[in-house]
């Protein structure tokens, strides 16, 4: 169905995955998603809102057992499809997307939260080394070194 499941490390055994209710929606793609270290926001990609069936990025957030509603991330998606999201721990926020300046398929952009403005920063191209003409997708950091597929 191209839904989201979790699963828990307990142990040393992973339980087995269970669907998260929180952002699957009936019929729809929901492709990648980052939970934060405290399980108290998503960020994740779906086509669910989408007139045209491309993908967004939206966010929910926890307050004790009750998740909020899905709020797009209208800064960050563009016209086209935008996806695998990613939250540093410098809060730097990486996302690949189609649209935007894209030098060919899909890029990584990077962008920031600004709390001044409550509003995400225009999203920046990561450029060559990292990109290509090639999808590039699914970033993200570990300390020092950067992962990503292309």
């Amino acid at each position: 169905d191209e839904d989201l499941f979790i699963s828990e490390l307990k142990d040393g055994v992973w339980t087995n995955p269970v669907p998260m209710d929180q952002v699957n929606g009936d019929g729809s793609s929901e492709t990648h998603c980052f939970v934060t270290t405290g399980f108290d926001t998503i960020f994740y990609s779906t086509n669910y809102y989408s007139a045209k069936g491309d993908l967004d990025l939206y966010m929910i957030t926890r307050t004790g057992d009750e998740w909020s509603d899905p709020v797009a991330m209208e800064a960050l998606n563009s016209e086209l499809n935008d996806d695998s999201p990613f939250l540093a721990e410098n809060g730097d926020f990486y996302f690949s997307s189609q649209g935007h300046n894209s030098m060919g398929g899909y890029d990584v952009f990077k962008s920031r939260f600004d709390n001044d403005s409550n509003s995400w920063q225009e999203p920046e191209n990561m450029g060559y080394r990292i990109n290509t003409a090639s999808d590039d997708i699914y970033f993200n950091t570990f300390g020092k070194i950067a992962y990503l597929s292309s």
